[in-house]
């Protein structure tokens, strides 16, 4: 665990408290519970009687951009959601079911299986896996955040969603919904809560950079990073026999010739302006593309007190619309999470009495 220096420390009678701040994976927690409690599973099949009826449709005729998500007359339960063009079959269309724990947006959730559709008379539904899917991190017993991502994979060449994206490929998402509590292996548990959705021709979007501090993929015009974290940088939409190269400040960083830019444990000298180009004769397949990167001092912790009311007041420096993790522990060995705040910049924080029972250290981290 990486620790910074102790921010401050005092003595009172109620209570020793120290104040350190770290920096630590948040998917740790997540792995180590799938690990332990084993992995529910559901099927992947939206035409089950009494428990979903889901067809997913091709882009209307009369607008191939207009996307439409809800249940038609005929699903189940029944919509008012009206669709003009034709349920999608066979092999042409990948369809994917996604998913993550519950508390998962749409940008945390992974891949979990995939599959075509079947041919008249059933067109619209998918061609169900043999077995039920299983979903990592989410035990049986407990509710999972599920999608379902389906597009046109172009005679087989548009091979995965994020394809999908650059490619100009007609795709099509439903809505996020939660699914029932996940069964056991072997058990059976359906996607009660998908609704029909339409593929429609969104367009290819130009190569972008995003990044990633350890959560999701974000575009973001001018992002910051904190000291100590784990940054990614990934260049989306690259041509194919692109020969790419990553400069910070106009030089060259040695090795960096693929899509995506690795920066772990970032320091400050690293703040800049990153490009990345085609180099490859004849010029020009990537043009060169640049995203500022500011990197900030971490977040510290300071003017710690106890009120004669039982609370806790802090300062929390060095945080810009950012959420952090507060949580405590009695013995800094076993960590428990206290509460979250959201901060658009510095802040004197205080906490109403009474402290958690026992607690006699502190810590923060900003989240991904």
């Amino acid at each position: 665990m990486n620790f910074l220096d102790v921010q401050s420390t005092f003595r009172s009678r109620m209570t020793r408290v120290v104040l350190r701040i770290a920096f630590w994976p948040t998917w740790v927690a997540a792995l180590l519970s799938g690990r332990l409690s084993g992995q529910g599973v559901i099927v992947f099949n939206n035409s089950v009687a009494g428990q979903v009826v889901a067809p997913i449709f091709a882009p209307e005729p009369s607008d191939p951009t207009l996307p439409l998500q809800g249940n038609p007359t005929n699903g189940y339960p029944a919509g008012t959601q009206v669709y003009t063009g034709a349920a999608l079959s066979g092999s042409s269309y990948t369809v994917e079911l996604w998913g993550g724990p519950s508390t998962a947006t749409e940008c945390q959730l992974t891949a979990l299986a995939r599959t075509i559709f079947q041919t008249a008379p059933s067109a619209g539904f998918v061609q169900p896996p043999v077995s039920p899917v299983a979903i990592a991190g989410v035990p049986p017993g407990m509710r999972a955040q599920l999608q379902v991502r389906a597009w046109d994979n172009k005679g087989g060449t548009v091979n995965s969603w994020a394809q999908s994206e650059c490619a100009p490929a007609a795709r099509g998402s439903s809505a996020m919904f939660l699914s029932d509590p996940l069964a056991a292996s072997g058990g059976q548990v359906y996607l009660r809560g998908l609704r029909s959705f339409n593929i429609f021709n969104a367009g290819s979007l130009p190569y972008h950079i995003l990044i990633n501090r350890g959560g999701c993929d974000l575009s973001e015009f001018a992002p910051v990073a904190f000291e100590g974290e784990n940054v990614t940088l990934l260049l989306r939409c690259v041509q194919p026999g692109a020969s790419l190269q990553w400069r910070l400040g106009g030089a060259d960083i040695a090795g960096a010739h693929s899509p995506t830019l690795s920066l772990p444990n970032i320091r400050l000298n690293q703040s800049g302006i990153y490009t990345v180009a085609d180099t490859a004769p004849p010029a020009g397949t990537v043009e060169p593309i640049s995203i500022n990167l500011r990197v900030a001092p971490r977040p510290r912790l300071s003017s710690p007190h106890l009120t004669p009311q039982g609370a806790f007041s802090m300062t929390l420096s060095g945080v810009t619309n950012r959420t952090v993790s507060m949580e405590q522990s009695s013995n800094l060995v076993s960590w428990a999470s206290w509460t979250n705040l959201y901060l658009f910049g510095p802040a004197q924080v205080t906490f109403p009495g009474p402290l958690p029972p026992r607690a006699r250290f502190f810590r923060a981290h900003p989240l991904p």
